[in-house]
Formats: C-alpha cells, sequence, structure tokens
C-alpha cells in the first residue's frame, strides 16, 4: 500500500494537468459535407492578418467538395474563400489531376502573377500565386495537395500574401 501512494499522487498530478488542457478536436472526416468548411475559422484569418471575415457560408455540391466564403461572394471577385476537396479523386491520379485543373480553372500558370510551386513541409504539393486576376480585381491564392486532400484558400492581394496564405494552408491541412 505504501508503494502505490507515490505512484497515485503523480497520475493524480498528471490528471489534473490533463484536465486543464483544451480538448483537442477530433479531424474533419472526409465527405463531411459542411463540416469541411471548419478547416478555416475567422479568427484563423485574423491570426494570418487578413481581416473583415465572419462564418463561411458553405456552398456544398457534395459531399467531397465545399465552397466556403468567408467574405465577399467569392475569392476571384475581391473576397475570401476556401475551397476543400475531401477525397478529391478515387486514385493519386486523379487527385493530381483535380489539382491541375484547378490550378488552370483559378487562374493557370503561365504569365506574370501566375501559380508558382513552392515548398512547403506537410503536404505533397504547394502553388502559391499573389497577382492573379480573371475578370474582376487581382487576388492571391494558394493550393494545395497533400494525399486525397486539396485545399484552394484564396484573398485579397498585400504585401504579406505570401506569409498569409502559407500560415491558412498550414493551420488548415493540420485540421484534418
Amino acid at each position: 500500500m505504501i508503494m502505490q501512494r507515490p505512484y497515485l499522487i503523480v497520475v493524480a498530478a498528471a490528471l489534473c494537468a490533463a484536465l486543464s488542457q483544451p480538448a483537442l478536436a477530433a479531424p474533419i472526416e472526409a465527405n463531411s459535407g459542411p463540416a469541411l468548411c471548419g478547416a478555416l475559422t475567422p479568427a484563423d484569418f485574423t491570426a494570418a492578418g487578413v481581416t473583415g471575415t465572419s462564418k463561411p457560408h458553405a456552398n456544398v455540391l457534395h459531399p467531397t467538395a465545399a465552397y466556403c466564403v468567408y467574405e465577399g461572394s467569392s475569392g476571384q471577385t475581391g473576397g475570401v474563400e476556401a475551397d476543400v476537396f475531401y477525397w478529391a479523386g478515387i486514385n493519386e491520379d486523379v487527385v493530381k489531376q483535380h489539382e491541375q485543373s484547378l490550378i488552370r480553372e483559378m487562374g493557370g500558370n503561365i504569365g506574370a502573377g501566375s501559380y508558382k510551386k513552392i515548398q512547403m513541409n506537410g503536404v505533397d504539393d504547394a502553388y502559391l500565386a499573389t497577382g492573379l486576376q480573371r475578370s474582376g480585381p487581382r487576388y492571391a491564392s494558394i493550393i494545395v495537395r497533400k494525399a486525397y486532400l486539396i485545399l484552394v484558400i484564396t484573398i485579397p492581394p498585400g504585401p504579406n500574401a505570401h506569409e498569409q496564405l502559407m500560415r491558412l494552408a498550414t493551420v488548415a491541412v493540420q485540421r484534418f
């Protein structure tokens, strides 16, 4: 009985310490429709220096794809948006094709302001552009792929857009 007392004190102290820590959120599941928009919160954008966001409006066309608009009507029209595709394809080749299709649709990889491949820890592929423009205002965007997950985050351009997008993508990927 005497030997158990120090053990119980250690266990009790560890339990108290664990209970004082905030619980980690469960990872976002694939095929979860509107829950995919939980990849980023308005607080995440604020922490990255992107202001003016609110709870996202989720446009879900399929449980594997959510278009999450945090400000404005879309990222390509000067707003803030995160598009999440999870499961982005039935195998690795299809996911890579999906990724390349998104690059073309979002502004391409030819010419000034276009997507450039970048190195980013924790992902399989990453492309970033800070001066894209389709028919409206310029915008900055990052596309990241990790296994069967593809994220596209779009914000207004600015001198810190590169760092802001990298930070937001890192946070979002960690939630899956």
